[in-house]
């Protein structure tokens, strides 16, 4: 599962980014320690971070596209005919899934021109990763 949130500004990028990260359990640790964790709420493991933002960001990686890429493991059950999440601290025999949260800044990848983002897609297809 992916999801795309644009932005307005850098301030609203690390912002979000942030909050992401301050319900976030990092890393593969036991989860035993988890519950003594402060609020907000853990409801994340955070599993990785591409961060095509980077100074030192090679952009021919990427056909010049930048975004931030936030790979979160969630725990989630089924109660009442819906998806519940749960927090890290309740993931004792949970169902589990990766997703995958993209964090792009409103018009950096020139997301008011549909070619650009067609040549993106061109190129991606043609990776072999």
């Amino acid at each position: 599962m992916r999801c795309t949130v644009t932005v307005d500004s850098c301030n609203e990028l690390l912002n979000y980014v942030q909050k992401i990260l301050d319900m976030s359990v990092v890393g593969t640790g036991s989860l035993d320690d988890v519950k003594d964790f402060e609020k907000p709420t853990k409801m994340f493991r955070l599993v990785g971070v591409k961060n095509r933002f980077r100074l030192d960001y090679d952009e021919r990686l990427s056909a010049g596209y930048r975004s931030m890429s936030i790979n979160v493991e969630v725990g989630w059950e089924m109660e009442q005919g819906g998806v519940v999440f749960k927090p890290v601290s309740e993931w004792g025999n949970v169902r589990r899934h990766i997703c995958e949260v993209q964090v792009h800044l409103k018009g950096f990848n020139g997301d008011e021109s549909p070619d650009k983002r067609r040549n993106y897609v061109a190129w991606r297809n043609t990776q072999n990763r």
